[in-house]
C-alpha cells in the first residue's frame, strides 16, 4: 500500500509489528489502498497513457497474491475481479537465487516490519509464491544476480522488446 495519504497511512499499519491484524482485515487494508489509489491517481495515469507515456508501479496485483497470509487464491482472484483494478500491459518479476535474496533481506536488517524479517520459511514461501505468480501472470522474469547496469540494461532491452517502443 502507498501512493496516497490513505494509502502511506494503511501502509503503516499493515507493515507495524505493533498492530495485530487478522489476515482478511490485512487484505481489506489493502485493497482499501489500491482502491484509493485507483481513484485518486488512475485517472491521471489512464489520461497520460492515452498520450503514450510508459507508467511503472511498483508492488502492484501480483503482491497481493504474495503478501496474502492465508487467504485461498481463488479468493484474490474475485476480489480484483471485483474491483476492477487496471492491468498492466507488462509484468516484470526481479529475481535471483534464493541464498542471494536472502542475504539481501538479512542487510536489510535495520528496518523492522510485519513482512520482510519474518521466519525464513516465510520469506521462502513468499519468493517462491512470486515465482509461481510470474507464470500465473505472464510476466517477465529478469536476474538480479548482476551488477545493477546490467540489471537495468535487461529491464530496458525487456520492457523496449515487449512494449515495442
Amino acid at each position: 500500500p502507498g501512493g496516497t495519504s490513505l494509502g502511506e497511512e494503511v501502509r503503516r499499519i499493515v507493515k507495524s509489528p505493533d498492530i495485530p491484524a487478522s489476515p482478511m482485515a490485512q487484505l481489506a487494508l489493502i485493497l482499501a489502498s489500491r482502491a484509493q489509489l485507483n481513484d485518486e491517481v488512475f485517472e491521471s495515469i489512464r489520461r497520460t497513457k492515452r498520450q503514450r507515456a510508459m507508467v511503472v508501479l511498483d508492488r502492484y496485483i501480483p503482491s497481493t497474491y504474495a503478501y496474502r497470509p492465508d487467504i485461498p487464491e481463488f479468493l484474490v482472484d474475485d476480489v480484483h475481479e471485483l474491483f476492477s483494478f487496471p492491468k498492466p500491459e507488462l509484468y516484470l518479476f526481479l529475481d535471483a537465487p534464493m541464498e542471494v535474496l536472502m542475504e539481501r533481506v538479512s542487510a536489510n536488517k535495520s528496518v523492522a516490519d510485519r513482512f520482510d524479517h519474518q521466519a525464513r520459511e516465510v520469506i521462502e514461501r513468499r519468493i517462491k509464491d512470486y515465482r509461481y505468480l510470474a507464470e500465473k501472470f505472464e510476466g517477465v522474469v529478469i536476474n538480479t544476480n548482476k551488477d545493477l547496469d546490467t540489471v537495468a540494461q535487461d529491464i530496458l532491452e525487456t520492457v523496449t522488446r515487449k512494449l515495442r517502443l
